[in-house]
């Protein structure tokens, strides 16, 4: 998968028409506390990140509102070139596997 392929993002099903929730991959200090803040987009982050032992990564669970969606996307975009120029290794190959990852998050929360 080519790097500009991969999304550091993923869209979950949500029964609110109003509301979009998502998991995103990013670092353990939060680095999309500062870009949502700076933005001043409006997110709803859930209580659980899911780290695999030993990585710098985590996922993240968020809800935004459906009309928010591109700003969310902007910011995305953002958190993805600040993990990259802090050098932090392995973020867009971690990113790829996402979906099979997020598989074993959803597990741990019991989310289905």
């Amino acid at each position: 998968m080519d790097d500009a392929e991969v999304k550091n993002y993923m869209l979950l099903d949500s029964v609110n028409p109003f509301v979009e929730r998502y998991i995103f991959v990013d670092v353990k200090r939060h680095f999309f506390e500062g870009i949502f803040e700076r933005d001043g987009l409006p997110v709803k982050v859930f209580d659980k990140d899911f780290n695999e032992p030993g990585s710098p990564f985590v996922i993240v669970q968020c809800s935004i509102r459906s009309e928010c969606e591109e700003a969310f996307l902007r910011c995305m975009a953002d958190l993805d070139r600040k993990i990259l120029l802090s050098g932090f290794q392995g973020y867009r190959s971690y990113c790829a596997r996402l979906p099979v990852t997020f598989g074993e998050y959803a597990l741990v929360l019991n989310f289905f």
